[in-house]
């Protein structure tokens, strides 16, 4: 097992690597069994064996196995100071195969005493330039029989998956995506530096704030190629393709191997192949790629910064009149400004929306959805919720809810359209609409019960019975409390926003502009109407009210207040991004952060706020080094301070093409924090001979990005 690293944040581990209990691949099992007196007439039963095959991915990955991807895919900005990494979910994953054609540990630790622990996949960044001068091809994709068509690939690799085909674990014609690339520039990225290969893969552990709890875990792989530009040869940028590719058997360990452990690589019908280094320089070797995405490097800075710095902040209304156009249904109405009759009901949030009425007349409403951009303590009155003179309950209808605003010569359709909607969205949850209809039909029964109980009793008693026998008596508390509980989550989802339709929420396309954030808070009013709706299935209105009186007090308390839209390609950009919001310095807890689209974010907040900062976790910090006008050095941190910098250019550890050498870098580290006064002691002797193996590289190279705020005017 790897040595942990600590980080100093106590949030984040650094683990060397995780070996799987097997590796997949082929074994045999021998089995005998001895019995009887070990010193007298043992018996030894006939030997058996078992073969096993231990599965595991081999030719792809699926997104849900991927945490994350950095640069994120299709991105645009200045990336030469980064190199790429994949964070995937399962930890083990890097490790389950072998890049060595033969890999015997015990062969290897006679010439070290430490266990090897090279990843068998590698993260390889080609760009533009590379497929222009031929270096590279551009991804395609193949059937896995045809593997080894029109490029080499190592023959033990092609033979087993082969093997797949012929056990029925692989299909023959299953397409799978590979890239062609010139042994010259393979030897030059990892083959002829495979030593490094081992420094390009790590495990993140992630712990609460107390340290205790393990909350995630990842593998990281990282390239050793920096992300590359040309503004002259590409003046809008140069894209450059990160692909994980397969390594599995392509390299050959430095022990003295027999003809039969060597990798060697074939094409065609060729089945005995030829050693790599005998290969001609242009011939092109093909990897299998796992997954792949492309970002576009350029001379401009865009990056997580950057892209929040331009976000307009300010609460959800329609824009001022200097950037909205005439609103598309009040023809000849100017854009808002305070000389407009209808400025106060914009500057409120509403929208006017076509209105058709039952009879088949059109008109213009006003409508406004549940986020609001004011606090809003108004409440449904007795009457919109079915109560007449004497406490009389009536069924509730939307019209109870509709308003008319004598000066607009409009409707006000809000509540209305809040209680239909509830209705509808109550038939559609069968399982809701059941568990409703049941509770009713209880609470009617007990009602009456309840209602008559004394007249009832002196009858019952005279005729010898007693009250609990009567069926209407029989109320099943467990099953009363299962339907309730079905009826709470539903209203609760509800409350949070869940399965309402977007239009519902937001009716116009100028309330939320490209790169802003909208803040508001929630229509108390709104909401209630909409639950009334819910609870109305069904009839009884007295059932009704007495469900809305029960129920409204349990939810209502963990209903969200406030909140805000982020509409940017921050969104899909930065999957990962943090969201703070504080009252006078004070969290707010969020209820509810969900990607409604690619491009936009909603976060619903347990009360107000009047602060925002939006941050990358320590997940999606990525791993570069400082470019400063072609000159690249690395600086290096310890327990938050700079001690030291490496150069990388002065010493020769990259190259024109901007691959790194991982290995010598890590030395050129290990010396710096030796040589650094400001190092303590015992960690210095911590590092022993070895000095930095993966875990330690990848916090070292770790470069991170500011965290965001946004200071806002009264409380949202």
């Amino acid at each position: 097992m790897a040595t942990e690293i600590p980080n100093t944040t106590d949030q984040l581990k650094f683990l060397d690597y995780r070996k799987p209990m097997m590796e997949a691949g082929n074994y045999t099992f021998t089995i005998a069994q001895t019995y009887g007196d070990p010193k007298a007439n043992a018996t030894t039963t006939a030997t058996q064996t078992l073969d096993i095959k231990v599965r595991g991915e081999r030719l792809r990955l699926t997104p849900e196995q991927i945490f994350a991807k950095y640069p994120p895919s299709g991105e645009h900005g200045n990336f030469n100071d980064t190199l790429p990494h994949i964070s995937l979910k399962k930890a083990s994953l890097p490790w389950e195969r072998s890049a060595y054609r033969y890999d015997d540990d015990e062969v290897f630790t006679k010439q070290s005493d430490e266990e090897r622990y090279e990843p068998w996949l590698y993260l390889m960044l080609i760009n533009e330039a590379d497929i222009a001068r031929g270096d590279a091809k551009i991804p395609t994709s193949v059937p896995v029989s045809a593997l080894k068509e029109e490029a080499y690939v190592p023959q033990g690799y092609f033979e087993s998956l082969m093997a797949d085909v012929a056990s029925g674990f692989l299909q023959a014609e299953e397409a799978v995506q590979v890239v062609d690339v010139k042994k010259r520039f393979f030897n030059t990225l990892i083959a002829e530096i495979k030593e490094d290969l081992q420094y390009l893969a790590h495990i993140r552990q992630r712990y609460d704030e107390a340290g205790d709890t393990l909350t995630r875990e990842l593998s990281v792989i990282v390239g050793n190629r920096f992300a590359q530009s040309d503004p002259k040869a590409y003046p809008s940028g140069m894209a450059n393709h990160v692909l994980l590719v397969s390594l599995e058997g392509y390299l050959n360990d430095d022990a003295q191997l027999g003809t039969d452990q060597q990798s060697n690589y074939a094409t065609g019908d060729d089945m005995a192949g030829t050693l790599l280094e005998d290969l001609d320089d242009d011939v092109f070797v093909r990897f299998v790629v796992l997954t792949s995405w492309s970002f576009t490097s350029k001379e401009e800075k865009i990056n997580f910064e950057q892209r929040s710095k331009t976000l307009d902040v300010g609460s959800l209304r329609l824009p001022s009149k200097d950037s909205s156009p005439e609103h598309p249904y009040l023809g000849g109405v100017p854009k808002r400004d305070g000389g407009t009759p209808f400025d106060e009901k914009l500057q409120a949030g509403m929208s006017a929306i076509p209105h058709q009425f039952r009879l088949g007349d059109r008109s213009v409403s006003w409508y406004r959805g549940p986020c609001v951009p004011f606090n809003s303590d108004l409440e449904l009155n007795a009457y919109e919720k079915g109560e007449e003179a004497d406490q009389i309950k009536v069924p509730t209808d939307a019209d109870k809810l509709l308003g008319y605003l004598t000066a607009d010569g409009m409707f006000d359709i809000s509540y209305a359209a809040a209680y239909e909607l509830g209705r509808f969205l109550g038939m559609k949850n069968e399982g809701y609409t059941r568990s409703l209809a049941r509770y009713k039909r209880a609470k009617s029964r007990y009602v009456f019960l309840q209602k008559d109980d004394e007249d009832r009793s002196q009858d019952v008693i005279a005729k010898g019975i007693t009250i609990e026998n009567l069926p209407y008596a029989k109320l099943r508390p467990q099953e009363l409390e299962e339907d309730k509980r079905v009826i709470i989550d539903f209203l609760r989802d509800l409350a949070q926003l869940k399965g309402i339709p977007h239009w519902y929420v937001l009716t116009d396309h100028n309330l939320l502009p490209q790169r802003t954030i909208r803040t508001f808070h929630i229509d108390i009013k709104w909401m209630q109407s909409l639950w009334l709706g819910v609870l109305s299935l069904g009839g009884r209105a007295v059932a009704t009210h007495q469900c809305y009186e029960e129920l409204y007090p349990e939810f209502s308390a963990e209903m969200p207040q406030a909140g805000f839209f982020l509409r940017s390609d921050l969104v899909w950009a930065y999957p990962e991004m943090l969201v703070t919001a504080k009252l006078n310095d004070t969290d707010c807890t969020l209820i509810r952060q969900e990607e409604l689209t690619p491009d936009l974010l909603l976060v619903l907040t347990d009360t107000p706020f009047n602060y925002l900062s939006l941050e990358l976790p320590a997940e999606a910090l990525h791993y570069g080094a400082d470019v400063i006008d072609a000159s690249v050095s690395k600086s290096i941190k310890y327990a938050n301070e700079t001690v030291s910098s490496v150069a990388i250019t002065d010493l020769g550890l990259i190259d024109a093409e901007g691959i790194l050498k991982v290995g010598a870098l890590a030395g050129k580290i290990k010396e710096a924090l030796k040589d650094s006064d400001k190092v303590d002691q015992e960690y210095k002797d911590g590092l022993g001979e070895k000095g930095i193996a993966s875990a330690r590289f990848s916090r070292f190279m770790l470069e991170g990005e500011p965290k965001v705020e946004f200071r806002l005017g009264g409380n949202s």
